[in-house]
């Protein structure tokens, strides 16, 4: 039943596709040590 609502929500969906460095992972401090 779960399957068959996502399926009706999603059926007119449309799928962005954007390229380039993601925002979260810019915001994040950078670990000092890579071990």
């Amino acid at each position: 039943m779960t399957t068959a609502l996502l399926d009706r929500l999603s059926h007119h969906a449309h799928i962005l596709t954007t390229r380039g460095a993601s925002f979260r992972r810019q915001k994040q401090p950078r670990p000092k040590d890579a071990a």
